[in-house]
């Protein structure tokens, strides 16, 4: 259960700055392993991160007009990769708590 806990403290803290890459991986290795604890909070936690790839995505096809575009994906992408860290901080928090943690405005792209 511990070993668990810490695949997903890690896993959590990844998102930071590679964002969807280790979920995806790790969710790959344990999405049939029946003992592993956390399978809902990783579905949830990499449904988030790829959200948050698809508004960067739509930010990056914004980019392409002129001036407004630019200056929309700029602080758009900025909005985006800070609300990023501080919900992976809160949701460290509340995993190292053993607390439920909701991550907002996720997709339900993987189940």
């Amino acid at each position: 259960m511990e070993n668990n806990k810490n695949i997903l403290v890690l896993t959590t803290l990844s998102c930071a700055i590679l964002g969807f890459i280790v979920p995806l991986i790790v969710w790959f290795l344990n999405k049939d392993n029946t003992e592993f604890v956390g399978k809902k909070y990783l579905t949830d936690l990499l449904n988030f991160e790829l959200t948050l790839f698809i508004i960067g995505l739509i930010l990056t096809v914004i980019n392409v007009v002129p001036l407004l575009g630019q200056l929309i994906s700029g602080l758009g992408c900025l909005i985006v990769m800070i609300a990023n860290i501080i919900i992976v901080i809160m949701a460290t928090i509340k995993l190292t708590k053993d607390e439920e943690y909701k991550f907002p405005m996720a997709m339900e792209l993987i189940k």
